[in-house]
């Protein structure tokens, strides 16, 4: 019993006082004030009830209990080689707080100080939290494979998630959805960025990882473009530009192409004013002769073999010199 006692004083020599403890744990975490609070209430709690347990001691453990005969309590804390353990349903527990001699540590919360050179594990296999010196990181048990994961860098990792309105998967960034879809992606079918459908070859506008714009309406300069034609102006200002609106290629002065005092055809056909022009086929000046002849309204410059390009030439400038008749040549 003696032994046991002085086992006990001994435990507790280096501290003269609860008032010593009071004073030493509050210096070394003067500096947080939540922890200060804790540290206020759990030595107001030591100090308000050390007066009403009572100590038994017997010769393989120790119990601190609120009535006597221990068998009788209902608080409880017990000191034996398993542990240290803290029961509020009397001696034989349940020990709901206890640290026990295989190092396992079990509290309903820690609620102040500082934990060093511990790994943290919640969850088992691949269904775990962890913390160690690789970082913070779940879902895996390895750091390097876990979809989350934050190293001491402060470097995050995210496979899948939501970043305020964006949404993260595996291989993009995206918002919205249908017409309002925005995706950006280092590598999707070689989009970098695209937006009005989820998927990037389908969207009317996007660009790719090498710089390839596609947009089917919007603003450049003092330009628009549209689905089928970039323009500017309007009336008989107006400018257009086309691979396929009726098979014209550029007009000017109307926004209907047909109308427009000049136009280009994708075939070469081309009107200036009141002229039209088809040139039928390629042709060499020095080989060659042009023809021009009126079909159904329509003047067409044909071409024929020639000699010399000085004939060529004057029959070319009588044909526009005479605009408003009706050469056969």
């Amino acid at each position: 019993m003696a032994t046991n006692q002085q086992t006990v004083k001994n435990l507790f020599s280096s501290y003269k006082s609860i008032e010593d403890i009071k004073e030493r744990t509050k210096f070394y975490n003067q500096s947080i004030s939540d922890q200060s609070k804790v540290i206020d209430k759990q030595t107001n709690i030591i100090n308000g009830l050390y007066k009403n347990g009572y100590v038994v001691i017997n010769d393989n453990e120790i119990y601190v209990v609120d009535t006597l005969p221990k068998e009788s309590a209902t608080y409880v804390l017990r000191i034996n080689l398993g542990g240290i353990g803290f029961s509020s349903t009397g001696i034989s527990g349940t020990y709901t707080s206890a640290w026990t001699l295989d190092g396992v540590f079990n509290a309903n919360f820690i609620q102040t100080g500082q934990l060093n050179g511990i790994n943290m594990a919640i969850g088992s296999n691949n269904s775990v939290f962890k913390a160690d010196s690789n970082g913070i990181y779940l879902g895996h048990a390895t750091f390097s494979s876990a979809p989350f994961s934050v190293n001491m860098s402060g470097f995050l990792k995210a496979t899948t998630g939501q970043i305020a309105s964006w949404t993260l998967v595996n291989d993009r960034l995206f918002a919205g959805s249908g017409s309002t879809y925005v995706g950006i992606s280092p590598g999707v079918s070689n989009f970098s960025f695209w937006a009005g459908n989820a998927t990037p070859s389908s969207a009317p506008f996007s660009v790719t990882n090498a710089g390839a714009l596609k947009a089917t309406s919007g603003n450049i300069g003092g330009w628009t473009l549209g689905t089928d034609r970039l323009f500017a102006g309007s009336g008989s200002t107006y400018v257009g530009m086309s691979p396929s609106v009726s098979g014209y290629s550029f007009w000017t002065g109307n926004a209907t192409p047909s109308s427009a005092p000049f136009w280009v055809k994708n075939d070469g056909t081309a009107r200036f004013g009141g002229l039209i022009l088809h040139l039928l086929g390629f042709f060499q000046p020095e080989q060659t002769q042009l023809k021009l002849i009126q079909v159904q309204g329509i003047l067409q410059l044909t071409a024929q073999k020639c000699m010399h390009l000085m004939q060529l030439t004057i029959i070319f400038k009588l044909i526009l010199y005479r605009l408003q008749t009706t050469p056969i040549i």
